[in-house]
């Protein structure tokens, strides 16, 4: 439990992606509400990059060569199908990005990525009563691997929820 806190803290402070998994959905909240923040080593505060947004990854859990969601990945997304219902984020928009591990071609890939994104948006649009336009997704494939030194590890299949209010 502390090991999560800890991990917590420091995905907020440096505006990395967090695992929705290991949340819950006020932390969700929190986390796509925060603006970004970037210290250094030492602790002190440096400009943010202009492409930095709040964002948090979800491990989504799809059978192989498939876009269904399993029940693993129904259950996984519950926090996130909360917090993203939840008035404190009524007024903000989200994409919803698809990633891949780097397993099989770009091409492949990147229609995997797809089809998983529109299939995790889809169940949230559905059974947490969302506003369908504030909300949009897309794949990038094997593009933004999250581990790239273990590039076919499972931990780069995800899906990213950003804050994309700022861009629009």
């Amino acid at each position: 439990m502390l090991g999560a806190r800890i991990g917590l803290l420091i995905a907020l402070a440096f505006s990395a992606p967090v695992m929705a998994q290991e949340l819950t959905s006020e932390q969700i909240i929190e986390q796509l509400r925060s603006k970004p923040i970037l210290r250094d080593a030492r602790g002190v505060i440096v400009s943010p990059q202009k492409d930095v947004t709040p964002s948090v990854d979800v491990r989504v859990h799809f059978a192989y060569d498939s876009a269904e969601l399993d029940a693993d990945a129904i259950i996984g997304l519950r926090a996130l199908g909360t917090a993203l219902a939840d008035p404190a984020l009524a007024d903000l928009k989200f994409q919803i990005v698809g990633h891949t591990d780097a397993r099989g071609s770009d091409k492949y890939n990147q229609s995997l990525s797809e089809r998983r994104a529109h299939a995790v948006l889809d169940h949230l649009l559905f059974y947490y009563d969302l506003d369908a336009p504030r909300f949009r997704s897309s794949g990038a494939g094997e593009l933004e691997l999250f581990d790239p030194t273990h590039p076919e590890d499972g931990i780069n299949r995800r899906t990213e929820i950003k804050n994309v209010t700022a861009m629009e």
